[in-house]
């Protein structure tokens, strides 16, 4: 059960986390700020994925390796929630003028 669930969230933020990377060009433009909030977001997604695993490793039932890649991926995936509602918002906004 707790794979299946990992699993959901691990599809719902890595699809977040797509949907992010492919629109920040409307809002980020081509040039190195594309890249720099590219990096920090992939940086910040790597640095969450390590620190959730961490936190894993001290439950009373370690994660198999399966449910370790499976922490990472989602926890990787739920920094770029925030710049997904955000980039969300500036559609609507940009709809509504």
């Amino acid at each position: 059960m707790q794979t299946l669930a990992l699993t959901l969230l691990a599809a719902l933020t890595l699809t977040a986390a797509g949907l992010v990377h492919l629109r920040l060009v409307d809002v980020a433009g081509r040039g190195g700020s594309l890249w720099l909030t590219r990096a920090l977001l992939v940086l910040a997604g790597i640095g969450f994925g390590w620190a959730m695993l961490r936190y894993a490793a001290i439950a009373p039932e370690p994660p198999d390796t399966l449910d370790r890649l499976l922490i990472f991926a989602g926890a990787f995936g739920l920094v770029h929630v925030p710049a997904w509602f955000i980039l969300l918002l500036k559609r609507l906004r940009r709809r509504q003028e």
